[in-house]
């Protein structure tokens, strides 16, 4: 991310707006946290981009700039079953992209999900080599919808995380638990 603008989006579309608040400009890992039940088998319940130390204390919904003050988290669509996270560079860089290449690189990512007979949970795609702009894509949790996202803030109010839960896990600012008696 070389201006630490970030987009969340479906991988297939990549039709979001970037969101207001930016993280840290750099290379940074996305987890995954899988959930795994008999009924449904295993899922992606939520992706995060973690800019480095220190974890977050606080998390605050993620917002685009058409968003009204106050507002809910902004929630992405997806109609393909799969979310994603680029950097707004790269998502310009892809769509200014000549047709055919494009297509190619989505071509690749199909493949890239279906190796040795089993489907991953997880690709990425590289939209400019020489300086590593990539999309990293991943299943969303049961498939279509609409996926919230938060910023994970540090205890001085910088963002250091981004997280979207596709709806297995609890919202990360309500309170948990019973209240005390």
């Amino acid at each position: 991310m070389p201006s630490g603008r970030i987009v969340a989006a479906d991988a297939f579309f990549l039709d979001t707006p970037e969101f207001t608040v930016k993280l840290p400009a750099g290379r940074h890992h996305v987890l995954l946290l899988h959930v795994t039940a008999p009924d449904f088998g295993p899922r992606v319940a939520a992706a995060m981009i973690r800019a480095g130390e220190p974890s977050p204390v606080k998390w605050q919904g993620a917002q685009i700039a058409a968003a009204a003050a106050g507002a809910e988290p902004f929630a992405y669509g997806v109609d393909s079953g799969t979310g994603s996270f680029a950097s707004a560079e790269a998502v310009e860089r892809f769509k200014a992209m000549p047709s055919d290449l494009a297509t190619a690189l989505v071509d690749r990512l199909l493949a890239d999900y279906k190796t040795g007979g089993e489907y991953r949970q997880t690709a990425t795609i590289t939209v400019d080599e020489a300086s590593g702009l990539d999309i990293v894509t991943f299943w969303s949790g049961f498939g279509d919808g609409g996926y919230a996202s938060w910023f994970g803030l540090d205890a001085e109010g910088e963002p250091v995380a981004l997280l979207t839960s596709f709806d297995l896990i609890d919202d990360p600012t309500k309170p948990t638990g019973s209240p005390a008696p």
